[in-house]
């Protein structure tokens, strides 16, 4: 009689820890990117409402300051605007922000003047960290696209350059990019194939 409780408590158990160990594995899946996004930009990645994209022009927008952006001391502006918000696929884009196997976290190792600056993450140092060595001075070269996610009065910009293999944010006044890895391909192609559909 004592031996079925002891069954049921052993699967019980074992459910709990399986059940456990799910939660830290998935979680770990998306630990280092989380940590560069933020809680609240993970989550606008994840659940976010409105997607936007701005094909990018170098220069303020003609029209007024509302559809010009900054990044590396240039000023941008949309040339065009899609909204992604319904976009099919739009799933596995977000998925390729938030898992941490699609970069490449090699890159981010700060360089010797980055190691003068105390208290700010690396990929934050200079605006510039998180680029490999063919991407030196990457701030010179023109973001291709602005990717906006929003949900009510919070907002995520991304500034996205696929062909270089780059994305970035401006987080607390800091410029701070993250070298794409595999994700880059993926994400070029989606653009590819997904912008002449909505365009359309």
């Amino acid at each position: 009689m004592r031996r079925g409780p002891a069954i049921i408590l052993l699967f019980v158990g074992l459910g709990i820890a399986g059940g456990l160990f799910s939660v830290w594995w998935n979680a770990s899946l998306y630990r280092r990117s989380s940590e560069y996004w933020g809680g609240d930009g993970a989550r606008l990645i994840r659940l976010g409402k409105q997607v936007e994209l701005w094909e990018l022009a170098a220069g303020p927008d003609a029209d007024g300051e509302k559809a010009t952006r900054t990044w590396g001391g240039q000023s941008y502006h949309a040339a065009r605007r899609h909204d992604l918000s319904s976009a099919p696929g739009l799933i596995h884009l977000r998925e390729a922000l938030l898992a941490d196997g699609e970069y490449d976290w090699t890159a981010m190792q700060p360089s010797e003047s980055d190691n003068a600056e105390a208290g700010s993450p690396p990929e934050q140092r200079n605006g510039s960290a998180g680029a490999s060595p063919s991407q030196a001075g990457a701030s010179t070269s023109q973001p291709q696209y602005l990717l906006i996610f929003s949900d009510g009065s919070q907002q995520l910009e991304i500034w996205l350059v696929p062909e270089q293999r780059w994305l970035g944010r401006v987080r607390d006044g800091n410029e701070a990019r993250l070298t794409l890895g595999s994700n880059a391909a993926g994400i070029k192609k989606y653009l590819e194939k997904v912008l002449p559909a909505i365009a359309n």
